[in-house]
């Protein structure tokens, strides 16, 4: 069950095997052994994960309840550099990671479109 329910979460998503094992932590033959005949179960981390990832519940991917939604993923909130807004993460995405470490790569991140704004005026 885990394996169908698997390759159409990816279909609907339109994320490839790679994609997901590694927004999850785990081998691309992993989640090719989830989704195929070898009834290969993951943990009960990566199953949680997986279920974070598409936001749903950890039985729905079990085949238990057609019940897609979980309640709202869990987020990181980071605030801009400017202080004046706040960007949402999914906590999949920065699996591991303290809120500090999310924070430092918000600002990376926003250095980096900075940088890429002034290497285009300057080609204009």
């Amino acid at each position: 069950m885990l394996g169908t329910v698997l390759k159409e979460l990816r279909a609907k998503h339109k994320i490839t095997q790679e994609q997901l094992a590694a927004a999850i932590g785990v081998e691309r033959s992993s989640v090719g052994k989830y989704e195929g005949n070898q009834s290969v179960m993951p943990s009960v981390d990566v199953l949680n994960a997986i279920a974070d990832y598409f936001n749903v519940t950890t039985d729905y991917l079990l085949g238990r309840t057609r019940t897609y939604a979980q309640s709202p993923p869990q987020v990181y909130m980071v605030a801009e550099p400017n202080g004046d807004a706040l960007t949402t993460f999914r906590r999949g995405e920065f699996k591991g990671l303290t809120q500090d470490e999310v924070d430092k790569l918000a600002i990376y991140a926003e250095g980096l479109k900075a940088g890429r704004q002034t290497n285009d005026s300057n080609n204009k």
